[in-house]
């Protein structure tokens, strides 16, 4: 059986995949699997990224995909968010307010910090940058 994990990595593999294709070969657009104009005319379309390769041809290092659960067992994927996820902001921020209401709480546990979270970031996307194809 596979692992949410797994297929979280799987799901961010396609993405990238159809991203690809998108600027690339439009295999997709031409076995006609999508409406062409939907996705042209699509306001995060950018003609300017057609046939530009990227390393890897990963399109999106960091994607927030929101997954609900539905029942014991069963998950469902609400949405992909593949150009900014807003909940690292959120966490972000929500941290940085419940240390300044909260500050004994944070004295009497121990919580994970979560404020490298965007160094971590860079350093990932570096790393997949200069990884070679």
């Amino acid at each position: 059986m596979a692992t949410a994990r797994g297929r979280l990595k799987q799901r961010v593999r396609a993405l990238n995949a159809f991203t690809n294709d998108i600027y690339h070969e439009q295999e997709i657009l031409r076995a006609k699997k999508l409406p062409r104009e939907e996705v042209l005319n699509n306001a995060q379309y950018r003609p300017e990224m057609q046939g530009v390769k990227v390393p890897n041809d990963i399109y999106a290092h960091i994607a927030g995909v929101d997954v609900v659960r539905a029942g014991k067992g069963e998950f469902y994927v609400l949405e992909d968010n593949l150009r900014v996820p807003s909940g690292v902001s959120y966490m972000i921020e929500d941290r940085k307010m419940m240390m300044r209401l909260f500050p004994e709480l944070f004295a009497r546990h121990s919580v994970a910090p979560v404020e490298h979270y965007p160094t971590y970031c860079s350093i990932v996307c570096a790393a997949w940058h200069h990884r070679r194809e």
